[in-house]
């Protein structure tokens, strides 16, 4: 039988509309696991997009420890005193300097003036580790000798430069790496430009200089020290265009050092008798005397009125150290020790009121070296194979320079006592006799990160 038209509409309806509901809710179905596989993604999009911030966080802490640790190098801290060190919170992580190295990435023996560290950053689960070798920034200075040698000396090496003299240089002065002035045993004064060694003379005939030193700095105010006809005492001064004399002394002078700037600089300049001669910003240099009963030999400034000058009673049995102030000041002596030395010149040096190093100049027998901490002197061991020390010069609380007979240059490194003496190759085996460098040159310039690695975990 057949179905009525309108029932046969109605159930094709039905069908339709069930059909179409269907099609409605796989669709709904679809669209609900597109979103939750889409919310699933957006979520770990996320977590790896944070893991990945805290990662990049992480591995810039690690850099800021490395940026702390070659602050600290450069300031003088020891590589090996570098860690451990922190951890420090810096914004939600922290860094940690946990290790330091004497050797490179595949174990061999840094040179002096390199160390590697190793700093870990943290930001919450996330950790990077990285290693770089530090590189102190290379100080320059000069070395002068007998028959005119003039080195230029820097990290670990020293180049010979070229004076046109052959004069006995006996004393330097560098205020600045590229404005050095050095002077002769028979009357040569030359001054380095940066580039070249030009002739600066004094105007004066049959001067014999002993030293000469300028304000720290300021290469158009320095002094040099000596004898003039007759042997008479003579202090000159150069103002950056000229010599002038200044005062002849009672005493032939035997050094002479400076401390300050400007209007606040004093120069202290020992001589051969119980006396020295400071000049004080710029004054009149006065004539003091002091306890000492034997010639002052070498004098050393930390600041205007902190100096020591070393003393020799003519055998050099004894060390004495008499603290100088520009009125006299306060002033005291100490014994070292007591030697069979007959070299007179004990030649010192400090960077700083708590770091001065001496050392005595002995003929025959090993060099040794004194370190003054602010408090008490103290014998330090010898120097191997060197002699006849008579200069030295400390640039930084981690650097010093000393020379000597037979073209000896030594670098000092390390902090405090526990500095270490190492043979610099001179390529001379002429009697060096004073070094300078530019004051606080071994502080001066930034720490350089020559290696860099970061450590898988």
């Amino acid at each position: 039988m057949k179905m009525p038209f309108a029932a046969g509409f109605r159930r094709r309806a039905r069908e339709q509309g069930a059909a179409t509901l269907m099609a409605v809710l796989f669709l709904l179905i679809v669209i609900a696991f597109a979103v939750l596989v889409a919310t699933r993604m957006s979520g770990s999009d996320i977590t790896d997009t944070s893991l990945g911030q805290s990662s990049v966080s992480a591995l810039l802490l690690a850099e800021s420890g490395i940026e702390r640790a070659a602050a600290r190098y450069v300031a003088g801290t020891s590589c090996t005193s570098l860690a451990v060190d922190g951890p420090y919170a810096v914004g939600q992580g922290s860094f940690t300097i946990n290790a330091s190295y004497t050797t490179d990435f595949s174990g061999t023996t840094l040179p002096t003036g390199e160390c590697r560290v190793q700093v870990q950053g943290v930001v919450g689960m996330v950790q990077r580790t990285v290693q770089a070798i530090l590189q102190l920034p290379a100080s320059t200075g000069f070395v002068v000798g007998n028959g005119g040698v003039a080195l230029q000396c820097g990290g670990s090496t020293c180049t010979a430069t070229n004076t046109n003299t052959t004069d006995n240089l006996v004393g330097v002065s560098c205020p600045t790496a590229s404005d050095c002035i050095a002077v002769g045993a028979q009357g040569t004064a030359i001054q380095w430009n940066g580039s070249i060694w030009q002739p600066i003379p004094t105007g004066y005939s049959g001067l014999q200089f002993t030293a000469v030193a300028c304000e720290p700095g300021n290469g158009a105010d320095c002094y040099a020290v000596g004898v003039g006809p007759g042997v008479i005492p003579e202090l000159m001064q150069w103002n950056g265009t000229s010599w002038k004399l200044i005062t002849s002394g009672a005493s032939p002078f035997t050094a002479i050092a400076c401390a300050g700037t400007g209007a606040a600089t004093s120069c202290y300049a020992t001589t051969t008798g119980n006396q020295y001669w400071v000049e004080v910003g710029g004054g009149t240099p006065n004539l003091l005397f002091t306890n000492a009963t034997d010639p002052l030999s070498a004098v050393s400034c930390a600041s205007t009125n902190d100096c020591w000058a070393t003393e020799s009673n003519g055998s050099g049995k004894l060390w004495y150290f008499d603290h100088l102030g520009p009125g006299g000041g306060s002033e005291s002596k100490i014994t070292i020790k007591g030697n069979n030395s007959t070299q007179l010149s004990n030649p010192i040096s400090c960077d700083a009121t708590t770091d001065c190093w001496a050392a005595e100049a002995q003929n025959g027998a090993h060099s040794t070296f004194a370190y003054w901490n602010n408090s008490t002197w103290s014998q330090q061991p010898p120097a191997p194979g060197k002699k006849g020390l008579s200069g030295i010069d400390c640039v930084s609380a981690s650097e010093c320079w000393a020379v000597g007979a037979n073209g000896t240059v030594l670098l000092g490194s390390g902090v405090g006592a526990a500095r270490t003496w190492t043979a610099v190759t001179s390529g001379t085996t002429a009697p060096l006799n004073a070094v300078s460098f530019p004051a606080g040159a071994g502080g001066g310039g930034s720490t350089v990160v020559i290696q860099w690695h970061e450590v898988e975990s």
